[in-house]
């Protein structure tokens, strides 16, 4: 009975193997295609002077900040609102670019109330509220005055 069941797997393994094809025995095997080595393509590591300037870093003046904050107004006068949402989000940005003149820098107390102006400001702008545009106006200049004055 044993001998059977030995005699019928290897008929089997055998049938199977001459049906499918076996490639355990084979020593001819293609071998892979050569592949060249990748050298990294050498970077030059370049810094830049120290004395360059990147531009948009450099410090505004307060007569640029008062420009952006005109310009602002008369939009809102005008009401052309895209113009006014788009001075008003620059106004921003220039906000963190700007250094007052004074050598004793800026107060935090003064620089908080700037900032919830503006914060009022850009709220109105976005409410298209032409009176609180231009009364927020008015305490930006007022604020920044402050910063410039500041002992």
């Amino acid at each position: 009975m044993n001998s059977k069941k030995i005699i019928l797997g290897v008929a089997m393994i055998v049938s199977i193997n001459v049906f499918t094809g076996c490639n355990w025995l084979n020593d001819n095997q293609p071998r892979p295609a050569p592949v060249r080595p990748r050298t990294p393509t050498p970077t030059r590591n370049i810094t830049p002077a120290p004395t360059k300037r990147t531009p948009g870093a450099s410090g505004l003046t307060e007569k640029q900040l008062l420009d952006r904050i005109k310009r602002i107004e008369t939009a809102a006068k005008k009401e052309n609102w895209s113009v006014c949402n788009r001075e008003t989000n620059l106004l921003g940005v220039d906000m963190t670019r700007y250094r007052p003149s004074s050598t004793n820098g800026k107060s935090l107390r003064n620089i908080a109330t700037f900032d919830t102006a503006y914060a009022k400001l850009q709220a109105d702008a976005k409410s298209k509220n032409r009176p609180g545009i231009i009364k927020d106006c008015d305490k930006l200049r007022d604020d920044l005055r402050r910063i410039k004055n500041n002992p």
